[in-house]
């Protein structure tokens, strides 16, 4: 992790958000450095895992979604979107299942010449 903290101050990064109950914040690499022998115990770290949705939103009305019915963005001819960001907004569950209809969707209907 903080292999992977440097590399975002290299590129860049003022802050980065560490997955420590009594870490949660880094400024600088100094900050990762000061942190290292504070960070031992395994039950000190939270891991979760995100599903982003909702941001390039799958629809008939170009006015209202980046993509069509079919997963072809509107405006990059070639670009198929097939995963969760073509939701119209977040869902309350695990979106594992839709994720995969959608892609095989979006695969089928890509094999179809326009």
């Amino acid at each position: 992790m903080r292999d992977l903290a440097t590399q975002h101050f290299e590129m860049g990064a003022q802050k980065v958000m560490l997955p420590f109950r009594n870490f949660h914040m880094a400024q600088s690499i100094d900050d990762l450095r000061r942190s290292e022998g504070t960070q031992r115990s395994r039950s000190a770290i939270e891991l979760f895992s995100v599903h982003m949705m909702g941001t390039c939103r799958m629809g008939s009305r170009p006015e209202r979604s980046v993509v069509n019915l079919d997963g072809k963005l509107r405006d990059l001819p070639g670009c198929y979107v097939a995963d969760a960001v073509l939701f119209s907004t977040a869902v309350g569950v695990n979106p594992q299942w839709t994720i995969m209809a959608l892609a095989t969707r979006v695969a089928q209907r890509r094999s179809v010449p326009n």
